[in-house]
């Protein structure tokens, strides 16, 4: 199971030539798998005709990252950045008047939305920063390779 699945990982980077195009579609699904809005698979399939990525690398790169075992680690996370960011805000006055309804239903009290999302964007955004200088040089010395032969 695990050499198909390999082998199929293989065959979606060698359709693609160029170390750039391979690179940016990693660190966008990189940033995806943080991206706290729903209809992710919806947004890599309309955006990346758009901006000239590779769909099948940026779902498969937003896949590892992003499933059911990492989903809460990921908003925990997030979250948690969001709080930090937003420390002494009032952010509960940003969240609209449906959730605040929602969230005393349930007795979450104090639950916000607002550091949930700054918090998953800024985190996801930093992700796939920190990440791109490594899968830059990775991709490079990979397609340098694949021309050799």
């Amino acid at each position: 199971m695990i050499d198909r699945i390999k082998a199929a990982c293989l065959r979606i980077f060698k359709a693609e030539r160029c170390a750039r195009t391979l690179t940016l579609s990693c660190c966008s699904g990189i940033y995806m798998a943080f991206c706290p809005f729903v209809g992710k698979t919806f947004l890599i399939l309309l955006l990346s005709p758009l901006l000239r990525l590779n769909a099948p690398i940026v779902l498969l790169t937003c896949t590892i990252i992003y499933n059911p075992w990492s989903m809460l680690p990921v908003y925990l996370c997030g979250y948690w950045v969001g709080q930090w960011l937003l420390q002494g805000r009032d952010v509960m006055a940003w969240d609209p008047s449906w959730l605040k309804s929602f969230t005393s239903y349930l007795g979450l009290g104090n639950l916000s939305v607002m550091p949930l999302i700054i918090g998953c964007n800024v985190l996801g955004l930093a992700m796939a920063c920190i990440a791109y200088p490594v899968i830059r040089w990775g991709f490079r010395r990979y397609v340098q390779e694949e021309t050799a032969l």
